[in-house]
């Protein structure tokens, strides 16, 4: 879903994961298909991936691993935000001088976390981020407006939902397929246990 609501924002999409066990069929997917695939193997490569092929221009990184892949995805996101960004700044090959003084960049890199922010804070060319995922059900507001939204969004197929990637049968492994969830088996996509 992230995906697919990056894209709806006009975003481009990379996406880090264990290429052996899931590249192939998010390389292969017609709908949640990123523009740049890495492999996790190894986390230094993967950022040196990320920011050769980022240009610099990488503002955006969510986590939803833990706190040490946040610090990796904040030295990818570092990378950009501690120079100068190219949009809005004059090209040298152009005639044009550059704006007098020249302006620093303003925009800093947003890192959100879902299962942990890097330990010592955010970098001043960085902002941290946590998303309260208990308020979907803590404050019925909240929920039922981001259950409008989506709601919406699936009906005029802006976004389609997540496919399943297996099936667990009964109440008595529930804790099975959460544990596999941990584990990373199930990535770009849902594991349905059927009761």
């Amino acid at each position: 879903m992230t995906i697919q609501l990056a894209r709806l924002a006009g975003l481009k999409v990379v996406v880090v994961v264990d290429k052996a066990r899931h590249g192939l069929r998010l390389a292969n997917h017609s709908i949640i298909r990123p523009d740049l695939l890495v492999d996790s193997h190894d986390a230094g490569r993967a950022v040196e991936v990320i920011r050769a092929n980022t240009a610099g221009q990488l503002r955006f990184g969510l986590d939803t691993t833990s706190r040490e892949t946040a610090a990796h995805l904040l030295s990818a996101l570092s990378s950009s935000s501690s120079s100068p960004r190219s949009w809005g700044h004059s090209n040298p090959a152009t005639l044009s001088p550059p704006a007098t003084p020249p302006s620093p960049a303003t925009s800093r890199a947003h890192l959100v976390g879902l299962t942990g922010l890097p330990k010592g804070g955010a970098p001043k060319d960085a902002l941290f981020h946590t998303v309260p995922i208990k308020l979907f059900h803590d404050v019925p507001d909240v929920g039922r407006s981001l259950v409008r939204w989506l709601e919406r969004l699936l009906k005029e197929g802006l976004i389609s939902a997540p496919e399943i990637i297996d099936i667990e049968e009964g109440l008595d492994n529930v804790n099975k397929a959460l544990d596999r969830m941990r584990r990373g088996e199930i990535r770009g996509g849902k594991l349905v246990v059927r009761v």
